[in-house]
C-alpha cells in the first residue's frame, strides 16, 4: 500500500493461496508459488530481483520460512533442510545482491518457559526440565533457530557484510 514493489513466494507447506489472496490484484505484489529449498525456484527468483533492483531505492530481504510445527521437531531432516541451510542460502543471496538490509523471522521456541531470570537474560540450565538445547527433545528445532543467530551474527556483526536482524515470535506450545 506504501508503492514498494513486494515479491513473496511460498510453497504453502503449512498455508495456503488465501493467506496473500487479497494482494494479488495489487501490481505492486508479485508472488510465486515457490520453495525456499527449491535451486531452480531460488534461481528464477534471483533473476526476478536482479531485473527489479535497479528500480529500487533499497533491497531488504525478509526470511519468514521455517518448519515450525512441533511434530516435525523430532525428525532432523524435516527441520534442519529449511529452518538452518534455506535461511542460509537466503541470507547468502541477499548479499551476494548487495541487499541493503536482510530480517530473519524466528521464534522463541529455543527457550524454555523456564528461561527467563529475574533481572534479565536466560538461563537454560535446568535438565529436569529439557530446558537447554543439548537436552531438549526439541534439539533439531531449537539447535537450527541457534544456528540462524549465529550466522546472523557472522554476517551482520563479525563481517559486516549486510544490515541486519532477527525477530523472534513467541510460539506457545501446551502441556499436550
Amino acid at each position: 500500500s506504501a508503492g514498494n514493489k513486494v515479491i513473496g513466494f511460498d510453497n504453502f507447506f503449512a498455508s495456503s493461496i488465501q493467506t496473500v489472496k487479497d494482494l494479488l490484484s495489487n501490481e505492486n505484489f508479485i508472488f510465486h508459488e515457490y520453495d525456499l529449498n527449491n535451486s531452480t525456484h531460488m534461481q528464477l527468483l534471483v533473476k526476478e530481483v536482479e531485473r527489479l533492483r535497479l528500480s529500487c531505492e533499497k533491497l531488504i530481504y525478509v526470511n519468514c520460512a521455517a518448519v515450525v510445527h512441533t511434530e516435525h521437531f523430532y525428525y532432523i531432516n524435516r527441520t534442519f533442510q529449511t529452518n538452518v541451510l534455506g535461511m542460509k542460502m537466503f541470507l547468502d543471496q541477499a548479499i551476494e545482491l548487495g541487499a541493503d538490509i536482510y530480517i530473519n523471522c524466528s521464534t522463541s521456541e529455543v527457550y524454555s518457559m523456564n528461561s527467563w531470570r529475574e533481572g534479565g537474560g536466560v538461563s537454560e540450565n535446568d535438565f529436569l526440565t529439557l530446558a537447554n538445547a543439548e537436552h531438549s527433545q526439541r534439539t533439531s528445532y531449537a539447535t537450527g533457530k541457534l544456528l540462524t543467530e549465529f550466522f546472523m551474527s557472522d554476517a551482520v556483526k563479525q563481517t559486516n557484510r549486510i544490515l541486519g536482524c532477527s525477530i523472534r515470535f513467541a510460539n506457545v506450545y501446551s502441556k499436550n
